[in-house]
């Protein structure tokens, strides 16, 4: 099953801030972000979802480039927007959406090894719409 990760990693966002202790992530240099952190505005995952979502985010930290770390963190916990990180980073928004890409496709992929469903699978879950046409049928 296919999930949202942007809906997966916006509520892992939201509960990270809102739990503070509790992400097992030791996040870089968020000194860049803006001092008003995004409160409320949205569901976020349950506990277990979120701590899921951490280990996924600790073991991309221990393969990925740390710039990867700081711009996930950036985007999904601090709420900025693809030209904001571009800004606070010093790279062109085009980098800032393929690292942006490349970590989001790495925690789906992590959760996809895991085979673990998430508390909130039935509301991210990409529902895919096969649309057959009926074959003309010959009656006799």
């Amino acid at each position: 099953m296919r999930r949202n990760m942007q809906l997966v990693l916006e509520r892992w966002g939201r509960w990270a801030v809102s739990e503070e202790k509790c992400t097992s992530v030791d996040w870089p240099a968020m000194s860049v972000t803006p001092a008003r952190v995004p409160v409320g505005g949205g569901k976020t995952c349950s506990d277990d979802d979120g701590l899921m979502i951490d280990g996924c985010i600790a073991r991309l930290k221990s393969v990925r480039q740390e710039e990867e770390i700081l711009m996930l963190g950036l985007r999904y916990i601090a709420g900025c927007s693809q030209r904001d990180i571009a800004a606070a980073v010093g790279i062109p928004r085009a980098a800032v959406e393929r690292h942006l890409q490349s970590a989001t496709n790495f925690v789906e992929g992590c959760l996809a090894v895991l085979d673990m469903p998430l508390d909130m699978d039935p509301e991210v879950a990409e529902i895919k719409i096969v649309v057959a046409s009926q074959k003309p049928m010959l009656y006799l």
